[in-house]
């Protein structure tokens, strides 16, 4: 437990610099960086929310951060391809080289390698980024083939792959076989200790229809080893983008090799809130003694850019009177 507690703790309070920070003998001064001499560092800062120009003598200063720096450092992946937008607005698309203080080493297609200074960049983010009505790129959502137990219908893309743990005892990891198809697999660990561990594997198939329609289905199955399975074979259909969707499912369980006659029925949904948020819930309306029962779920998903840490609640009509929140559910991700 204390183990997730930092792994949340570090999720929400990683340092995201909105703005160069220069450190002097005296002082801490925010703003945007302008240019940089052998005897000064200029820069933009606010005063009575206007923008003045103003320098600081490099002998006293400490140090200093460039935001876009620091924010690339986090997380940059050297095989993707990113655009790099200048402070006149002009854009070049490229990969990045090497990284350091105050510099890009960026290789674009027709210029070669160029270095670019950190402050002749306004912003620099990958090309598959999502971009929400504010302007500032995102990085893409790092979880969107799941929501808590359920997937959706996005597959991992080929080489793709992430570690789930659930409750601390489940643990399970999932590959992109193609950019169609995944495969994972797990175990229950405390199960292993009474000579009868229970095992799970998940193969699925995933694909787009259009832009924002996507089909795919697979199987969640669990083996308590020597003894019996258990699972569900299902089909899915998602709408939306990775970061906004709903996703509604079709499953048929079984026991053995004794399938179900009535199906269960699965509603599910994501919404990115911010850089490091999205909400979700996953919904389940399972066929028991002749009559439907519905169970629900409500959190939220806290994350980097590889990295997320799930709190829900599971509830439904007997839970509720019992525990009028639900039950908790906590996992976290690290994908790679």
């Amino acid at each position: 437990m204390r183990k997730i507690l930092t792994i949340l703790f570090s999720v929400i309070v990683s340092v995201s610099y909105s703005q160069d920070i220069i450190i002097t003998k005296s002082d801490t001064v925010e703003g945007k960086i302008t240019q940089l001499t052998p005897e000064k560092i200029y820069l933009l800062i606010k005063k009575q929310n206007k923008p003045v120009k103003t320098h600081i003598h490099r002998s006293a200063i400490l140090d200093f951060h460039f935001a876009v720096i620091e924010e690339l450092m986090a997380e940059y992946d050297s095989l993707q391809t990113y655009v790099l937008v200048t402070p006149e607005g002009n854009e070049t698309r490229g990969k990045i080289e090497a990284i350091n203080k105050t510099s890009v080493e960026f290789r674009t297609e027709y210029l070669g390698v160029v270095v670019v200074e950190a402050y002749n960049i306004q912003q620099i983010y990958r090309q598959d980024s999502y971009v929400p009505r504010s302007g500032k790129s995102w990085f893409p959502n790092p979880n969107s083939t799941r929501y808590l137990f359920g997937p959706s219908a996005y597959n991992l893309e080929k080489g793709e792959g992430y570690y789930q743990n659930t409750y601390v005892f489940l643990n399970m990891v999932n590959v992109g076989v193609t950019d169609y198809f995944s495969v994972g697999g797990g175990f229950e660990f405390i199960s292993t200790f009474t000579g009868n561990p229970i095992a799970f594997i998940t193969p699925k198939l995933g694909f787009p229809v259009t832009e924002k329609f996507s089909l795919g289905g697979g199987i969640l199955a669990g083996v308590l080893t020597g003894e019996a399975s258990a699972g569900i074979i299902y089909s899915i259909a998602t709408y939306g983008s990775k970061e906004h969707n709903i996703t509604a499912g079709l499953g048929y369980g079984y026991i053995d090799r004794e399938l179900s006659s009535r199906p269960v029925l699965t509603f599910s949904g994501m919404t990115r809130a911010g850089q490091r948020v999205s909400f979700v819930t996953e919904n389940w309306i399972v066929p028991i003694n002749g009559s439907y029962y519905p169970v629900i779920s409500y959190g939220m998903r806290l994350f980097g850019p590889k990295m997320s840490f799930d709190i829900a609640f599971f509830n439904s009509s007997d839970i509720f009177e019992e525990i009028f929140i639900g039950i908790p559910y906590v996992d976290f991700v690290i994908k790679f």
